[in-house]
């Protein structure tokens, strides 16, 4: 029904971590449908020290497969805001972990708000099925770490 329209998800609400390397599932989700192969982009806004960091994923319906290409800052960078850090640019599977670095000091509240992406398709197999946006904390620890209202997933079909 929704095959060539672009569909606009927002995350909608913070949504918080701490002491927490378990993947939990955020608001952004692509409902697929067998057989489907949709083109994604994922923008992420988010919070963290530069102690636990953020990691995301994709968790997708058996058969599935993403063909990703993600921009993340560095772990382990400097705190600040215009302190500047590398980012890394990769091509990985469907199921990789990607960390995002904080970027705020350790001992408090995360005030800079990051960003990342992650865009290109999923192809669904014979199975249909929700694919999720899921984040963690990189290393555990009391700091939060937020994955922010304003993320969001725009999709369409396109096969």
């Amino acid at each position: 029904m929704n095959a060539r329209n672009t569909i606009l998800v927002e995350q909608g609400s913070d949504q918080t971590v701490t002491s927490s390397t378990t993947l939990v599932s955020t608001n952004l989700v692509l409902p697929g449908v067998a057989n489907a192969t949709y083109e994604y982009q994922l923008q992420i806004s988010y919070s963290a020290t530069v102690t636990p960091d953020l990691k995301f994923a994709w968790s997708v319906p058996s058969g599935a497969a993403a063909r990703r290409f993600t921009i993340s800052r560095e772990a382990a960078a400097v705190a600040g805001l215009n302190t500047g850090a590398a980012v890394i640019m990769r091509s990985p599977g469907t199921g990789t972990e990607i960390i995002a670095g904080g970027g705020s000091a350790d001992g408090g509240a995360p005030g800079d708000f990051f960003y990342a992406s992650d865009e290109g398709q999923i192809v669904m197999g014979g199975t249909a099925g929700n694919c999720t946006v899921q984040f963690a904390q990189q290393t555990s620890n009391a700091n939060q770490t937020i994955f922010r209202a304003q993320s969001r997933l725009v999709y369409r079909r396109i096969a």
